[in-house]
């Protein structure tokens, strides 16, 4: 069991726990994307940018307590939580199922070949998500990531 699973309900979760879930979150977030741009194929970066959005999303969720069962259901929360009450923009959820989609062409498509020009825009789309979130995240958590500055 990774550290932040827990048996315990999220909203049994305290202030604490979840500025950490968040936090840890967001700091994978930032490794999939260094690691997205160092890949050495295609693919790799493909498969890497898209956890940049789902760890970013992950930390999202985790500031009212929620989580997603699958990845499916990270996106449909993400959706009905943040999308759709407009506290991230719509292109958000744009960016995330092209991804998702990419991901699983690079993943699991049979005769699909992805080119560094595909996997140059999943960074840069990632990318763009993470500094997204972030933002929102320095409106809802202002003591936690307030006075953080970007550094990807």
């Amino acid at each position: 069991m990774s550290r932040f699973q827990s048996k315990r309900p999220p909203e049994a979760m305290d202030a604490a726990t979840i500025e950490e879930i968040v936090v840890y979150n967001m700091e994978k977030a930032e490794r999939m994307l260094v690691d997205a741009k160092a890949a050495l194929s295609p693919e790799t970066s493909v498969n890497r940018a898209y956890y940049v959005v789902f760890y970013a999303t992950t930390a999202l969720l985790a500031t009212e307590g929620k989580t997603g069962r699958s990845h499916s259901g990270l996106r449909e929360t993400f959706g009905k939580d943040f999308v759709h009450p407009c506290i991230v923009p719509k292109e958000l959820s744009t960016l995330y199922g092209k991804l998702e989609m990419r991901r699983y062409q690079a993943d699991y498509g049979d005769r699909i070949i992805l080119t560094d020009e595909d996997a140059q825009e999943s960074i840069a789309q990632a990318q763009e998500f993470l500094r997204q979130i972030f933002f929102v995240l320095q409106r809802i958590m202002p003591k936690t990531f307030g006075g953080k500055h970007i550094t990807f």
